[in-house]
């Protein structure tokens, strides 16, 4: 078993949230979804307009876009 060396809530280094928006941007869902692990209890505030992006309130958290992401669909 692998420990990560990531807190397991607070802040996150800036490599591994670019990576998220930028899967976000790329619309790559599987890499999202893989991302979202990593930023799940990140206490980062997303920017503005990642958040509009995204459709979830500005001054949402990293954390709080992964559990968007990961959210199941209704449709």
């Amino acid at each position: 078993m692998t420990r990560s060396t990531l807190p397991k809530a607070g802040h996150l280094p800036g490599p591994i949230r670019d990576a998220f928006l930028e899967a976000v941007d790329q619309d790559n869902q599987t890499e999202q979804h893989r991302l979202a692990g990593l930023v799940w209890s990140c206490t980062d505030t997303l920017p503005a307009a990642w958040c509009n992006h995204l459709g979830i309130l500005e001054g949402s958290s990293y954390a709080q876009a992964a559990r968007h992401i990961r959210a199941p669909r209704r449709g």
